[in-house]
């Protein structure tokens, strides 16, 4: 797990370099950004405002309930990295890098508010499935050198229109400025080999599923019931976000899983 605590910091401190945390703000008008993303996201999204002064996450609707489930009643920016599928984390380190290294280099600190970035990755659930959203932010409030004060995040899922990730990183200006469209950083990008967290006796009913015994089998070789086999079944399929017995075999073999 160390890999990914390293990536848990890392994005952390990438984030943290464009924001400052030297000046007092003006407050953002919240329900206008619920009106926007209603009106201009493709599905279901939750808003989120980034306060670096106070270091907290503002809540602008109700949807991170629906989503996240628990941990939307005190979400902080570390819980939303955490939720970030172990695949995708190297991915969204490197694109936060990117950001700021185009902040500096292309885009300048005076003219990051003009600017929406965007980068998609998959999500954790509040049932433990992971699904493809797509990330965008907005500073909207900048101190005297154009570090940022407070950004606008907006999380759509986007899994009704695509299951893959394009690894690509988008910076969009929204008056008239340069666009900096699909930096693709797929080249670049090194994933950590993901392990679905399953339990010991669901890693022993994964390997006996690969070998192609029946449930029953596996019912009366470790003296459980058949009953008890379909509900470590149900949540293996869950856990690995499979549709099938056979979609999972294919998973295990594919990526080398257990």
């Amino acid at each position: 797990m160390k890999i990914e605590n390293d990536a848990f910091i890392n994005i952390y401190n990438s984030a943290l370099r464009y924001f400052s945390v030297s000046e007092k703000h003006e407050d953002f008008n919240l329900d206008l950004a619920q009106f926007l993303s209603t009106l201009f996201c493709p599905g279901p999204n939750y808003l989120f405002i980034y306060d670096c002064i106070q270091n907290k996450i503002i809540l602008v609707n109700d949807e991170p309930y629906h989503i996240l489930g628990d941990l939307a009643s005190q979400l902080s920016l570390m819980d939303i990295i955490r939720s970030i599928h172990p695949d995708d984390l190297a991915f969204v380190q490197l694109a936060e890098e990117k950001m700021v290294d185009l902040m500096i280099k292309e885009i300048g600190f005076n003219n990051v508010s003009k600017y929406k970035f965007c980068y998609n990755y998959r999500q954790k659930l509040h049932d433990g499935t992971y699904e493809l959203f797509q990330h965008q932010f907005i500073i909207i409030n900048t101190d005297k050198s154009g570090k940022a004060l407070q950004a606008l995040n907006v999380n759509c899922k986007i899994d009704h229109l695509t299951k893959d990730n394009n690894y690509k990183l988008t910076a969009i200006g929204i008056m008239g400025e340069n666009n900096f469209y699909e930096i693709d950083l797929k080249a670049n990008l090194v994933r950590n080999k993901y392990q679905p967290e399953l339990t010991v006796r669901e890693k022993i009913i994964v390997k006996a599923l690969t070998l192609g015994k029946r449930t029953s089998d596996i019912a009366n070789e470790y003296f459980i019931s058949v009953h008890t086999v379909n509900n470590h079944k149900k949540n293996i399929l869950r856990k690995t976000n499979s549709k099938s017995t056979n979609e999972l075999i294919s998973k295990c073999l594919n990526e080398g899983w257990f």
